[in-house]
């Protein structure tokens, strides 16, 4: 795994690599002690034979098993990583996921406060030109009442002065 794919990946994923990281050091020491076992009676047979034939058979045999022991080691490994990549990789597509659809609930969420305000502001601008509309004509005839009595007036005293 690159450093970044482990700088994303969460504690209890690095937790869970690194024990079963320590989980197959622990085998491989295990096998170890043992193939030294192994490799220690064999050398004890090879001296006690005293035939360079077969401890050369017999020391091929322990260095096949030593191969096999690490190829199978060295396979398990790859594949635990294979499978931790694709946990990440799936972990990190489902956050993503979450994010966009809580982003895009929050988006609408948004959009709806921000058209109900929008036409709250509209109510209001039309019951507020409506009032001053209103006073307007309010005034407009009061106006109109004061001429007319102005008018008036000014008939009634150009009649008298007449």
């Amino acid at each position: 795994m690159t450093d970044k794919e482990f700088r994303r990946l969460k504690r209890s994923q690095l937790i869970d690599i690194i024990y079963h990281l320590e989980k197959d050091l622990e085998e491989q020491k295990k096998q170890i002690e043992e193939l030294q076992k192994q490799l220690d009676d064999r050398t004890i047979r090879i001296q006690k034979a005293g035939n360079i034939a077969d401890a050369a058979v017999e020391l091929n045999q322990l260095l096949e098993t030593a191969q096999a022991t690490a190829d199978q080691y060295t396979g398990s490994v790859e594949a635990e990583v294979e499978r931790i990549k694709a946990e990440a990789k799936k972990t990190a597509e489902e956050e993503a996921e979450q994010i966009k659809k809580t982003a895009k609930e929050e988006a609408e969420q948004i959009k709806k406060a921000a058209e109900e305000e929008a036409e709250q502001i509209r109510k209001a601008a039309k019951e507020e030109t409506e009032t001053q509309n209103t006073v307007e004509k309010t005034q407009d005839e009061e106006q109109k009442e004061t001429d007319t009595e102005n008018t008036q007036e000014s008939v009634k005293n150009t009649q008298e002065g007449e």
